[in-house]
């Protein structure tokens, strides 16, 4: 039943296919039976076309997909897919830079989503296969204030819908203010240790191209904290902001928390 009620979210910038590919890949290798979008920014025509292609020849998988013409950013491409699907129950958003393995526990998390008072849930993660290993997945939920996509991160229809409200525009991230947004209404986030991928962080284009060639925007005030970078990486000035660590709440967020939470 979770399964049938969950779509997977795959965000790619089409500028680094062999990991996209690689995504789709392991996707379809482990989790055959999910509902897979990928939402596609500024795709070349090859990897368009190979995208398409793929779709024909596992016809039976289900997969879809949602197209940008322009760097949107993350947060404007995902919005775009729980748009698209507004009767979807539960979400899994990933980057074209992750890879399922066997360790891979989605299910547990979705289960956990569905309880009333719990916001958005990140799943643990390791760069390299190498460190697969050193990895002690406890079947533990550890509370948190913002989490991060991580190993992918999971949440309800009841977040996608604080979600959609939010003005629509090019922010820098989404998984930070999501969980903000959560935290703001009084829902508690979570990073679950149960559950591990891997998450080639630091890769080159993705998050990186769009803020190189985009002028993002600032989250929303009362949300999340923002400081600015010691020095400028990007050439537009919103883009040179640290991402908020787990803690750095808005007060307004804080006192939000305490006024509206679950339970």
């Amino acid at each position: 039943m979770i399964v049938e009620q969950t779509r997977i979210i795959v965000a790619t910038t089409g500028d680094r296919p062999t990991l996209l590919f690689a995504c789709l890949n392991s996707l379809y290798k482990l989790m055959p039976e999910y509902k897979v979008v990928v939402v596609a920014q500024e795709t070349p025509d090859i990897v368009k076309k190979n995208l398409l292609t793929l779709q024909k020849i596992r016809k039976e998988w289900g997969l879809e997909f949602v197209w940008h013409d322009k760097k949107s950013g993350p947060h404007s491409a995902k919005v775009s897919v729980l748009e698209k699907y507004p009767d979807t129950e539960l979400w899994v958003s990933m980057d074209d830079d992750m890879e399922v393995i066997k360790e891979t526990n989605y299910k547990t998390a979705l289960e956990k989503a569905l309880e009333s008072k719990v916001g958005i849930i990140s799943c643990n993660w390791v760069r390299t296969e190498s460190l697969i290993a050193k990895r002690d997945n406890k079947d533990k939920f550890v509370s948190q204030k913002l989490i991060y996509t991580g190993g992918g991160f999971v949440f309800s229809k009841k977040i996608a819908k604080l979600v959609l409200q939010l003005p629509n525009r090019p922010y820098s991230f989404d998984d930070c203010l999501w969980a903000g947004v959560a935290y703001s209404e009084g829902y508690t986030n979570y990073r679950y240790l149960g559950s591990l991928c891997i998450h080639r962080v630091c890769s080159k284009g993705g998050r990186q191209s769009f803020l190189m060639k985009t002028e993002s925007a600032l989250p929303p005030d009362g949300y999340v904290i923002m400081t600015p970078c010691k020095k400028q990486m990007f050439p537009y000035k919103t883009a040179n902001y640290y991402m908020p660590k787990p803690n750095e709440v808005h007060p307004d967020a804080e006192a939000n928390h305490i006024r509206n939470k679950k339970g």
